[in-house]
C-alpha cells in the first residue's frame, strides 16, 4: 500500500500511474473517501466497501484521505480520550480490506485553517478523481464550513460522482469512533467488539515501555491510545508478524499503563 504526505500527494510532480504496480500508461482515476478513521469501525468498512467496489469496476485506485492525528485531539483535548488505532494498526486494516493508496494530513498549522471548499479543490488539483464518498454526518473545513451535501453539490458540474452514505446503526444509534471510546471506557470490551467488526486490539509497538516485576509495563497514556479501566482482564498476546496469539491475564493500572507477563509482546487483543 502506497502512503503519500498531504504535501507530497498534491505536488505537481505526483502521479496515480501505477500505484498498483500495474504499468499503467493512462493516468487512472481515484476513488476516495475521507475522515478520519479510527478503529476502522463498521461505518468506515462501509465507505471503504464503496470505494473498492467502485475500483473494482472502473479500474481506480482506492484512495482514503486521513489524517495523522486526530483533529479532535487537537481541538477538543479535554473531550478526547486516545486513539483506539495506532496509525500502523489503522493502516494494515484498511490495507486488508482492499485500500491501495493512503494520504495523511497533518492538521496542526495552516492546513486547519483551510475552508472546507479549499481542501477539496486542493484534492482535485493533482489527480482525477472520479468517485468520493463520505458519510452523512461528514464535515470539513476552519470551523467546520462544508457538510457532505455541499461537497456532493460542488463535484456535481464536473462530473466526479459523489455518494453520502447513511450511519451504520448498531441498537438504533450511529456506529461512532466516539462511541467505541466510550464503550471502552466503561469496560464493555464485547461491546467495543460489536462496534469495531472485529475484537479490541491494543497496538504496543512504539509505546515505551519498562521491565515491572514479572512484567512489562506499557505507558499507552504517553503516546495517547486509550485503555479500559483500570482491572484484570484475560488476554491474547501477540507477538511482532505472528497471528498466533497467547492467552494470559494482564492489568489496566490505573493511570492507564498496561502490564504484561514478561516477556510482554507486539499487540494485545481483548
Amino acid at each position: 500500500m502506497r502512503i503519500l504526505d498531504w504535501e507530497e500527494f498534491t505536488s505537481p510532480g505526483v502521479s496515480n500511474v501505477d500505484v498498483a504496480g500495474q504499468g499503467l500508461t493512462d493516468q487512472p482515476g481515484l476513488a476516495v473517501s475521507i475522515g478520519v478513521f479510527d478503529g476502522v469501525h463498521r461505518g468506515h468498512q462501509r465507505l471503504i466497501e464503496k470505494i473498492v467496489r467502485h475500483s473494482a469496476g472502473h479500474g481506480s485506485i482506492p484512495t482514503v484521505v486521513t489524517f495523522k492525528q486526530s483533529p479532535r485531539r487537537l481541538l477538543h483535548p479535554d473531550s478526547w480520550h486516545g486513539d483506539i488505532y495506532s496509525p500502523r494498526q489503522k493502516h494494515a486494516v484498511l490495507e486488508s480490506l482492499g485500500v491501495v493508496q493512503v494520504v495523511l494530513i497533518d492538521f496542526s498549522g495552516n492546513f486547519s485553517k483551510i475552508s472546507g471548499r479549499e481542501f477539496v479543490d486542493l484534492l482535485k488539483s493533482r489527480h482525477r478523481i472520479d468517485f468520493l464518498t463520505v458519510g452523512a454526518n461528514f464535515r470539513c473545513g476552519y470551523r467546520l464550513d462544508t457538510d457532505a451535501a455541499a461537497i456532493q453539490a460542488m463535484n456535481q458540474d464536473e462530473g466526479i460522482i459523489t455518494e453520502v452514505v447513511s450511519q451504520v446503526l448498531e441498537g438504533g444509534q450511529p456506529v461512532s469512533s466516539s462511541r467505541i471510546r466510550r464503550t471502552i471506557l466503561a469496560g464493555d470490551l464485547s461491546g467495543a467488539a460489536l462496534l469495531l467488526g472485529r475484537r479490541l486490539r491494543v497496538d504496543l509497538e512504539g509505546i515505551p515501555a519498562a521491565t515491572a516485576g514479572a512484567g512489562i509495563l506499557y505507558d499507552a497514556p504517553a503516546v495517547g491510545r486509550i485503555s479500559p479501566p483500570a482491572g484484570l482482564y484475560p488476554v491474547r498476546v501477540f507477538q511482532r508478524d505472528s497471528n498466533e496469539g497467547v492467552g494470559a491475564e494482564i492489568s489496566i493500572e490505573n493511570d492507564g499503563k498496561i502490564l504484561i507477563p514478561s516477556p510482554g509482546g507486539s499487540a494485545v487483543e481483548f
